[in-house]
């Protein structure tokens, strides 16, 4: 008989909701049983009420009511258990073990499936075959590169001497990285700090934004489940944006364009996307797909953290004048007046700046969390975490542990990465063990480039104090408000 009317329609539509969510009940206690003896394991360690919840606790929280004497602490994001660790020594455990290196599945949200977040055995293969890639010779290919990036940068900053008022300093620091990144990855001149905006810049914080919304929302986990919001046509949108670079120049370039006799003048810089190809010619995995994919993360990687640790620093530097005067003491001791002919040699010996910029990493990690997962059982002093649980490492707390770094911790002290007496694994500023960051040296000698430019020609002032700062995080740590700094020329 056919339905008689409206309220047919919202009974059968009542019906299905029910039983959809009891076939998903169903399925977790499933889920539940068939893992009973890891959560038996589990519960052993400190935690919230050993149920799944669907609310997700900010992990500082966490670290702070349930991990005292830096113990592992159990919670669930969903129905899925996660270890939080805040301590030096596990953490050091956890990124030096070979049997550690697999990254939870919530890493598959983020836009980049690069070496960043490629099962073990891809990553392997890639990052053997990159890392050459990253070695001083190329790096220093790249100093002419970083020169005329930072000549652009600094004189836009002499623009807002003659205003003389506070500006955001950020936006000028980001185009500026853009501007390298793209350079010496893609081997294009975008000239990003001649535009007004940067459509990629303009996307990144909503682009990880809605990330970070999907991977602290178990309800927004299943794909299905996601394709039916708003938020995965934002995403959509924002993703085309942000591998519009890496996709252009593959359009421009085709592998099949290239010959081996393209690679062998080491006189010019040693483009990233250039060796890529040449990986290409040798090994038949680095695909198009392969090879866009690593760029999209070499972007974003170059770009946000150089980016995001600079403007930091900046400020810093601003709040703190006796920071800044032994800065330029060193520059000008290692450096020079001139700054002509800047190597690689002279940057390392700008060791306080070193320091300056792991306290400003240190306060401000650019990620306030690395995953793992155990691909064995893992025993972390009197705990024993079974096979197959992700791991949360709280960078931010252990960054800010008064038991490693003084009762100051909460303070900006760059002399305390001159005594070394820190442990290895409290300063987590580019994570750590084999699958920490490929980019260190790149980012150390553009940083300290960068810096060194700036601080020479300009004295920086801020009305902020250290109190003022509000932070948030998403996928990396951002300051609100912006980096409020004025800017005087240097006698």
């Amino acid at each position: 008989m056919p339905c008689p009317g409206p309220h047919c329609n919202q009974s059968t539509m009542y019906h299905l909701i029910v039983q959809v969510a009891l076939f998903l009940a169903v399925l977790f206690c499933a889920d539940f049983w068939w893992k009973r003896v890891v959560h038996r394991q589990l519960s052993k360690l400190p935690g919230p009420v050993s149920v799944p919840l669907l609310v997700f606790y900010t992990f500082q929280r966490l670290t702070a009511r349930y991990g005292q004497g830096g113990a592992p602490i159990r919670f669930f994001l969903g129905p899925v258990p996660f270890v939080i660790i805040s301590s030096p020594e596990h953490a050091q455990v956890i990124l030096s073990s070979s049997t550690c290196l697999a990254k939870p599945w919530i890493y598959r949200f983020t836009p980049l499936e690069g070496i960043f977040s490629l099962p073990v055995d891809k990553w392997r293969r890639h990052r053997r075959a990159i890392q050459p890639g990253f070695n001083l010779a190329v790096l220093n290919s790249f100093i002419p590169i970083f020169k005329r990036k930072i000549d652009i940068l600094v004189e836009k900053l002499g623009r807002e001497v003659v205003g003389g008022g506070t500006f955001d300093v950020y936006g000028y620091v980001a185009a500026c990285t853009l501007d390298m990144v793209y350079s010496t990855t893609l081997g294009m001149e975008m000239n990003i700090q001649q535009q007004a905006r940067s459509a990629y810049l303009d996307v990144l914080d909503e682009l990880f934004e809605l990330v970070t919304k999907r991977s602290t929302n178990v309800l927004l986990h299943p794909q299905w489940a996601y394709r039916l919001t708003s938020y995965y046509r934002r995403e959509c949108r924002a993703r085309q944006i942000f591998c519009a670079p890496s996709t252009e120049v593959l359009q421009r370039n085709p592998i099949l364009a290239r010959s081996p006799s393209e690679f062998s003048d080491v006189s010019k810089p040693q483009i990233l996307i250039d060796q890529l190809y040449d990986l290409s010619l040798k090994d038949p995995t680095f695909d198009r797909d392969a090879i866009e994919k690593e760029l999209n993360t070499m972007i974003f990687g170059g770009n946000e953290t150089t980016a995001i640790t600079m403007s930091n620093a900046l400020l810093l530097i601003a709040m703190h004048p006796e920071v800044q005067n032994k800065l330029i003491v060193e520059i000008t001791q290692v450096l020079g007046e001139s700054f002509a002919n800047i190597t690689i040699e002279q940057l390392q010996q700008l060791t306080y700046m070193e320091a300056v910029l792991k306290e400003a990493m240190r306060l401000y990690p650019i990620t306030t969390i690395l995953g793992r997962k155990t691909g064995a059982d893992l025993q972390l002093g009197e705990y024993r975490i079974p096979a197959g649980v992700n791991l949360a490492i709280d960078v931010f707390s252990i960054h800010r542990s008064a038991e490693h770094w003084g009762l100051n911790a909460d303070l900006f002290v760059p002399e305390r990465f001159l005594t070394g007496k820190h442990h290895p694994y409290a300063f987590l500023g580019f994570s750590a063990g084999p699958r920490n960051c490929i980019g260190i040296r790149y980012a150390w000698i553009s940083m300290k480039m960068t810096l060194a430019h700036v601080l020479r020609r300009f004295e920086l002032e801020t009305p902020l104090r250290l109190q003022d700062i509000r932070i948030k995080a998403s996928m990396t740590l951002k300051v609100i408000g912006g980096h409020i700094i004025s800017v005087q020329a240097r006698e």
